[in-house]
């Protein structure tokens, strides 16, 4: 037999401290009330923020903002050079994705400069196989 709320007169199951929901919910008002008319400041609400990266990504890309302009700055020119090139660089394109980004991610080996309108073309426009072709993407064998 399911628990029934504990206010006179309710036959609701129970929701939390054997109240039903509109039970509770009224109860809640009061007390916030209360706390409001007696001028105590509320506890504020703690929320913990969620981390959106792994301590050791954020050590990976803290590298990797000090290594990236240093690498724009001595390749000025795009690498990818295909049509209506900007050929001023401002972005680095990473030759491997996927699986094998972390394992390649601070490998300036596997970098190459590009300009925007390059970028934008590796990106949204070629498919997987011509950028193999034009060896804008690399897969390991």
């Amino acid at each position: 037999m399911p628990k029934i709320c504990s206010h006179i007169n309710c036959n609701t199951p129970i929701f939390s401290k054997g109240m039903c929901m509109t039970h509770w919910r009224r109860m809640k008002a009061q007390e916030q009330s209360l706390v409001q008319t007696d001028k105590i400041p509320a506890k504020p609400f703690k929320v913990s923020a969620i981390n959106t990266k792994s301590t050791t990504q954020a050590k990976i890309d803290r590298a990797y903002a000090t290594m990236a302009p240093l690498f724009k700055d001595a390749n000025p020119n795009c690498m990818a050079k295909l049509p209506e090139c900007w050929g001023r660089t401002s972005d680095i394109h990473h030759l491997y994705s996927g699986k094998n980004k972390r394992k390649y991610y601070l490998d300036t080996t596997t970098w190459i400069t590009v300009c925007p309108n390059c970028h934008h073309k590796i990106h949204n426009v070629f498919g997987m196989e011509e950028l193999i072709k034009l060896g804008l993407k690399k897969t390991e064998a």
